[in-house]
C-alpha cells in the first residue's frame, strides 16, 4: 500500500514482547510499550487493510493478504498490537479486521465509482433488452391461439 506516512507507532497491548523484522532491521516492542516503526513493517506484520478483491479482473489481493496473515500467525494468533499514525490517529490493519467487520468495500476513488456506475448502467440496459426480447417471444408464441376455455373470451362490441 502506498502511503503518505513513512513511519507509524505500534503499541503492544499484549503480555508478550513483539519482535518483528523488516528490511534487515529488528524491531522489539515490549508489553505496554510503543515504538516508531516504518509503515512497510507495520503492513508486513499486520497486513494492508486497503487491499481489495477485483472480481471483474479476477484479482484476489485482499483474499491473498488474509491468507498470508493467517499463515504468518497460524500458531500464535496475531499479536495484540495497535497501529497509530504519528498524529495519534488509529489505523485499522488487516489483522484487526480479518472478518471484514470494520471494512467498507465502497469505491475508493472517483474513477472506481464512475466505473461502477458505468457497469450498473450497462447491466440495467442489458436487463431491459432481455425483458423486451422475452415479451416479444411470449407475444409471438401466443399470437393466433385461442384463449383457454376457462380464460377470458372476446365479446363482440355492441352485443
Amino acid at each position: 500500500m502506498k502511503s503518505p506516512r513513512s513511519s507509524v507507532r505500534i503499541a503492544n497491548d499484549g503480555a508478550v514482547a513483539f519482535v518483528g523484522h523488516y528490511l534487515g532491521d529488528r524491531y522489539i516492542v515490549d508489553p505496554g510499550q510503543t515504538a516508531v516503526v516504518p509503515w512497510g513493517g507495520a503492513v508486513a506484520w499486520l497486513g494492508d487493510n486497503s487491499k481489495r478483491d477485483d472480481h471483474t479482473k479476477r484479482k484476489w489481493d485482499r483474499r491473498n493478504e488474509k491468507k498470508r496473515l493467517e499463515r504468518r500467525w497460524s500458531v500464535t494468533g496475531p499479536p495484540s498490537l495497535r497501529v497509530i499514525d504519528l498524529d495519534d490517529t488509529p489505523i485499522v490493519m488487516m489483522a484487526d479486521d480479518l472478518d471484514d467487520a470494520r471494512t467498507t468495500h465502497a469505491p475508493t476513488t472517483t474513477a472506481d465509482a464512475e466505473t461502477l456506475e458505468e457497469r450498473i448502467a450497462a447491466m440495467e440496459s442489458e436487463i431491459a433488452t432481455l425483458r423486451k426480447k422475452r415479451d416479444r417471444t411470449a407475444r409471438k408464441e401466443t399470437a393466433g391461439q385461442e384463449p383457454p376455455e376457462d380464460g377470458p373470451t372476446k365479446v363482440p362490441v355492441g352485443a
